[in-house]
């Protein structure tokens, strides 16, 4: 699901209400940019950690690029 919001681009040009209305609340807030953190694999210790980071337009509020970071 992740790579999909990133790679087709789903994300770019909602506003931060239409985002957190379809992935919930982030886990980083920032004034250009929103963090979820993605656990893949098992919870108990076997799985790996990464963020989606969706940055928005200081100018329209609207996301402009979304990147994965490990």
């Amino acid at each position: 699901m992740v790579g999909d919001l990133r790679q087709r681009e789903i994300l770019i040009g909602l506003t931060r209400e239409q985002v957190v209305a379809l992935l919930g609340e982030p886990n980083r807030d920032a004034e250009t940019y929103m963090e979820y953190f993605v656990v893949y694999g098992s919870t108990l210790g076997f799985g790996w950690m990464e963020k989606l980071v969706i940055s928005f337009d200081r100018d329209n509020g609207k996301v402009k690029f979304v990147s994965m970071v490990d």
